[in-house]
């Protein structure tokens, strides 16, 4: 640290020699000193390239407040210990491997330039563009530079200093610095440009150097970077990032304290900012806004879910427009940033993507298709960027101002994270789409073949929600472990008390709904609704519940502490009845017939007793047309709630597609379920070869799914490995016998099912007119798992 003192002069606004705050405060380690520090002459390599500071202490706006400790600017270090983000799972951050830290540090690096190169690169395009076209004369083509005729003698003198003047006066914010990744990538991108301007107005003078400007870098820290937030470390260590960016030896510290803020950005009332520190923009910098505002609003938002915001409701409710139920922190940030600019400024962030299709999402969809012109929007789907954190991140750039009618923005549905040369990437798969296709309703981003498949397929018809109703969602308890019981505890209950049995039904959750099937796990529901029994009448279910009492009594809604959460009384006939059901989470079509289940808040169900349109559900035109509208999850599922599938568009079939569609549908389901008969029956028997086992053991996952192993010898290796022992060598033979028969019949139901499945989606491809070639395209954009 002493070192560093030495190195760096003291900051302007220090006295006797004081270290400035930043400076004093906080402890840097030895491997950081010795970096920033060296002979005299010696350029600091920038932080971004020496192993950027690495921060916990990422804004997140009415958080906890993070702890800090030492920092480290060694690549993979972990600066302090930050406020978790949405996804952290209440564990905290996971430790990276360093070659994994390595890449993720480099892709949020990528990121962050990508969009400094998108909002400001752009920016200063335009803003170039328009100052040649004051000194060139009218009509001159300024993309040829060689051949532009000027208006004067020293017209092109006169536009490189107009444009360096321009430059002096941008301004660029981040108004969730953080750790100032954003702020620092900005910074190399004015220094090359100031640095360009001046090389060319020394050759246009005709001397060595340019005689104004002479310190880019101080111009540049004081005059065109800004940043604000909510948390005084991180602004600290931002101020910090760039000192250490531009210190030389011998050159005094700028003072970062006006253009570095600590404030709440969103909130202007101290009785609702977090830590009381609230911030009004105009305030803080009136001469920005004497002038119309910021260039440029770039950063990473803050992720925070709304339930966790209650307090800030009220407010957020009569300022911002964006407001939702629902909506996550970052939605108000791009309102926020939006208004920050001057007209035609631009903003980029890389938030969350769950705003394109959720209905929170709604209101932000319609604002920033009222206020802005999209540019480039990049969707990182499932991929995770930031390490340690489960997100759903994409990258939006826009230029404030209502888009023009034929406007075509450009998009990129990354597959893969690229390990480097994110532009170039960007530049060969990135493609157009016009602004007037998204609407207020769910955002799909693809290209135009797809799109127009997509209309055709709705053109002039109903949706699921006008023929059948919207789908409903199941019973919530509001505490599984009391009213979710095994059927063995089911057994007891009604052994001890006869009377249990009325209030005990078979039970389903999402994960025993599969394509076609059920796949049951013996589970009962204690179902009591409100106010319809006393507990007292059923000793044998009163005992079981009350170890759960306390528990029961802290649910969040009203009810006798005995009774469900959410029992959807309402739905009892259709619990009893026919229903088509799918699961909340899907990775392929999962819709299936069932009567008689209760099922859980994670199956969904749609009243009808229409065989058909399961079939129709299962279809891989359903299936595309529902995931196109719905929000993708990790692992490649997609969330099904009602407002995606309710979307789905309904064919106009007679009665004999009808006939054969649910002929279809039975013959799958039969299948199915005869396969899961001998799936499961087989699998008992493999617990035969160790006849002394007390029930205990447990198949292992590839003897679950015995089926799926290669041959009769590849079950013998794991039946050996299992039970310790191989199967005697007198049964061997029937073994091979019985693994084989039972193997082929399963096989045998596959085909059954895949043909049945082929068979129906034909015929659906026929309901919606569909030729070869979009049939060969929806295929190719929507592949279907096997049932």
């Amino acid at each position: 640290m002493e070192q560093l003192h030495r190195s760096v002069p003291r900051h302007r606004q220090g006295q006797h020699g004081a270290w400035h705050p930043a400076l004093q405060r906080r402890p840097v380690c030895g491997r950081c000193r010795d970096q920033c520090t060296g002979p005299a002459g010696r350029n600091l390599r920038g932080v971004q390239e020496t192993g950027r500071i690495r921060l916990r202490l990422r804004s997140v706006s009415h958080g906890a407040r993070p702890h800090f400790r030492t920092v480290h600017c060694r690549r993979g270090a972990v600066a302090g210990g930050g406020a978790r983000r949405k996804g952290g799972g209440g564990k905290g951050h996971r430790h990276l491997r360093p070659t994994q830290a390595r890449r993720r540090g480099l892709h949020a690096r990528l990121h962050a330039r990508f969009i400094v190169a998108e909002t400001l690169g752009a920016h200063l395009r335009e803003l170039f563009d328009g100052i040649l076209r004051e000194h060139a004369k009218k009509d001159t083509d300024i993309s040829d530079y060689a051949n532009i005729t000027w208006r004067r003698k020293t017209g092109e003198l006169d536009a490189w200093l107009a444009w360096r003047e321009r430059l002096k006066g941008l301004r660029i914010v981040d108004p969730a610095c953080g750790s100032g990744v954003f702020l620092i990538m900005a910074f190399d991108f004015m220094k090359a440009e100031l640095t360009r301007v001046n090389d060319k107005i020394a050759e246009l003078q005709g001397t060595r150097h340019s005689d104004d400007l002479l310190d880019s870098d101080s111009e540049i820290l004081t005059r065109n970077l800004f940043g604000v937030d909510v948390n005084l470390e991180s602004v600290e260590i931002a101020k910090l990032s760039l000192w250490i960016k531009t210190a030389k030896p011998g050159k005094v510290l700028d003072t970062l304290d006006g253009s570095l803020r600590v404030g709440d950005s969103l909130i202007e009332d101290a009785n609702f900012a977090y830590l009381d520190h609230a911030f009004n923009w105009h305030a803080a910098f009136p001469q920005v806004f004497a002038e119309g505002g910021f260039d440029v609003v770039l950063g990473n938002p803050p992720y925070v879910r709304m339930e966790l915001l209650k307090p800030l409701k009220p407010y957020l409710e009569e300022r911002y427009e964006v407001v939702s139920d629902r909506a996550d922190l970052y939605c108000y940030f791009y309102e926020r940033g939006i208004k920050l600019l001057k007209p035609g400024g631009r903003l980029g962030f890389i938030s969350s993507n769950t705003f394109f299709k959720t209905g929170s999402g709604r209101p932000l969809r319609e604002f920033l298709l009222r206020e802005a012109t999209l540019e480039s929007v990049v969707d990182f789907g499932d991929l995770q960027v930031f390490d340690g954190v489960t997100t759903y991140p994409a990258i939006v750039t826009l230029r404030r101002g209502a888009a023009a009618e034929q406007h075509l923005l450009r998009f990129w549905k990354v597959a893969a994270l690229p390990d480097s040369n994110f532009n170039a990437e960007w530049q060969a798969h990135a493609a157009p789409f016009p602004q007037s296709a998204l609407g207020a309703g769910s955002w799909e981003l693809e290209g135009d073949d797809l799109r127009r498949l997509r209309e055709k397929i709705r053109a002039g018809r109903r949706t699921l929600k006008q023929v059948y109703g919207a789908p409903l969602y199941g019973i919530k308890t509001g505490l599984n472990d009391a009213f979710v019981i095994d059927t063995p505890t089911k057994q007891r209950l009604c052994r001890q008390d006869a009377r249990s049995a009325e209030l005990l039904k078979p039970f389903l959750e999402g994960k025993d709904l599969k394509r076609w099937r059920v796949e049951s796990r013996g589970l009962w529901l204690i179902y009591i609704p409100k106010n319809k029994i006393d507990i007292d009448d059923y000793p044998a279910i009163r005992d079981w519940l009350l170890p759960y009492q306390p528990a029961l009594e802290k649910r969040a809604t009203k009810q006798a502490w005995f009774e469900l959460q959410q029992a959807q009384e309402a739905y009892a006939a259709h619990f009893t009845g026919d229903k088509i059901l799918y699961p909340e989470f899907c990775a392929a079509p999962q819709f299936l017939c069932e009567h008689g289940y209760y099922t859980n808040n994670k199956c969904y169900f749609i009243g009808s007793t229409d065989v058909h349109l399961a079939a129709y559900l299962n279809s891989r035109v359903a299936w595309w047309m529902i995931t196109g509208t719905s929000v993708p999850v990790r692992g490649g599922f997609y969330q099904m709630h009602s407002q995606y599938v309710e979307t789905a568009p309904i064919p106009d079939w007679n009665e004999a597609q009808k006939s054969d569609l649910a002929d279809l549908a039975d013959k799958a389901g039969k299948a199915a379920r005869e396969r899961l008969d001998r799936q499961q029956a087989f699998a008992r028997r493999i617990l035969d070869l160790h006849p002394a086992d007390d029930g205990q053991t447990k198949l292992n996952v590839k003897l679950r799914e015995w089926w799926a192993l290669a041959d009769f010898a590849a079950f013998r290796r794991e039946a050996k490995k299992l039970f310790k022992q191989d199967i005697p060598l007198k049964e061997r033979g029937d073994w091979e016998e019985l693994f084989n028969e039972q193997r082929a019949a399963v096989r045998e139901r596959d085909d059954t099912i895949a043909a049945a499945e082929a068979r129906i989606d034909r015929i659906v491809y026929g309901l919606f007119g569909l030729d070869a070639e979009e049939i060969a395209l929806l295929e190719a954009a929507g592949r279907v798992g096997p049932a």
